[in-house]
């Protein structure tokens, strides 16, 4: 996952992150949360191909999804991801921390 700051005068202003799946195995992504310094800022958990109302583009297969995150990273705060997806009837969540 990237986040960046929007330039897009077109777009909603802010920061917006990025998911790219690095494999091309089928998965299921149940949920995407984003943590400031351990607490939840942003969840998603409904995910359609196509774009959406907000502009955002979403892939399921490999998974590919946009995210409006609102204001810029703090310094000194740590940002981190936990991606929770299925696959095989199993659920598994994976979280990294955002540099």
């Amino acid at each position: 996952m990237t986040f960046k700051q929007n330039v897009n005068a077109s777009e909603s202003a802010g920061w917006v992150g990025k998911l790219q799946q690095r494999g091309t195995q089928k998965v299921d992504v149940q949920s995407v949360v984003l943590m400031e310094n351990g607490k939840a800022v942003m969840r998603k958990d409904k995910f359609f191909e196509g774009r959406a109302e907000d502009r955002s583009w979403t892939a399921l297969h490999p998974f590919s999804s946009e995210f409006y995150l609102g204001d810029a990273p703090k310094k000194g705060r740590v940002y981190q991801a936990a991606v929770t997806w299925k696959e095989n009837e199993t659920s598994y969540t994976d979280t990294f921390r955002l540099d």
